[in-house]
């Protein structure tokens, strides 16, 4: 996708097994994490589904450009709203971060320039209904995937900003 100097770009926080929410919310809490996020995509245009919006605790994300994907006649303060991922990524200027759902990644990973996952280590409850699975996101899928370059990796342990140990990977479309 990659068209001059912008870039499409994939932030998303998952298991191995590819899972990014259950009943609705992100099951852990990484303060380390939301930190890298906010330093990642501060100042960029940030593209999610308004489910994905609507889950967020404050609104739109500070020193952001907003945009929401819904099918529906939604509108928030402070975001743009358009019909589609492409709509949305077209209508933004600079490097455009794809933060979620579900639909959105599914969309966005065979596209992706770079990709930026957090892999959520010791994180395992019984599966349920409500689970929230991004197949390419597996670990088997990330790392056996021929497109994907790793850059890097930082390692954090758990502790008390942390309640389970994680890897920040960047990746780059080969």
């Amino acid at each position: 996708m990659n068209t001059g100097e912008r870039k499409l770009i994939v932030v998303v926080a998952a298991t191995s097994q590819g899972l990014i929410a259950s009943d609705g919310q992100i099951p852990w809490h990484l303060r380390d994490d939301l930190r890298h996020f906010s330093r990642l995509t501060r100042g960029n245009t940030v593209v999610m589904g308004r489910k994905t919006f609507e889950s967020l605790p404050s609104g739109p994300l500070p020193a952001r450009r907003n945009l929401i994907v819904s099918r529906r006649g939604f509108q928030a303060e402070g975001t743009e709203v358009f019909a589609s991922p492409a709509d949305a990524v077209a209508a933004a200027r600079g490097n455009v971060f794809i933060i979620g759902g579900k639909a959105l990644y599914d969309w966005a990973l065979p596209l992706a320039d770079e990709l930026w996952l957090t892999l959520v280590k010791g994180y395992a409850t019984p599966p349920s209904a409500s689970d929230i699975i991004v197949e390419g996101l597996q670990e088997t899928n990330v790392f056996n995937a021929n497109s994907w370059t790793l850059l890097s990796k930082e390692t954090f342990a758990a502790d008390e900003r942390n309640d389970h140990a994680f890897d920040i990977l960047h990746f780059k479309r080969q």
